[in-house]
């Protein structure tokens, strides 16, 4: 997914992240140190886009952070691990989950019939 934040200048900056698509919100999985999450603090509005083969979700919104310890992030870490096929060290060095609050989403597929659930 590419995810879509601003620097301390307003200027845009777009970065590579893996994410998770669960229970209806995109998820990153993040080291509060990071450079991501640092802009996300500061400026919590963002945009992604997740894109595989032939389908295209982009949305923006606001960053809501769940921290390592709290009930929000015990019940997002096994779904993570799962969905990453991750052991019991999939979320070594991860003290945070990054959830989009999306305000707007659209999607895009080349050929929409292979998701024939999603559209009705």
């Amino acid at each position: 997914m590419a995810v879509a934040s601003a620097n301390s200048k307003g200027e845009p900056r777009v970065a590579p992240r893996p994410a998770a698509f669960l229970h209806g919100k995109f998820y990153l999985a993040a080291n509060a140190r990071s450079t991501t999450a640092h802009r996300l603090f500061i400026t919590p509005s963002v945009a992604v886009t997740y894109f595989e083969n032939h389908l295209l979700v982009m949305g923006y919104g606001g960053a809501s952070f769940l921290r390592k310890g709290e009930t929000a992030f015990r019940e997002v870490a096994p779904e993570w691990k799962r969905a990453f096929r991750g052991g019991r060290n999939a979320l070594e060095g991860i003290d945070l989950f990054i959830r989009i609050d999306a305000s707007h989403l659209q999607a895009f597929a080349q050929h929409p019939e292979r998701y024939p659930d999603a559209w009705d």
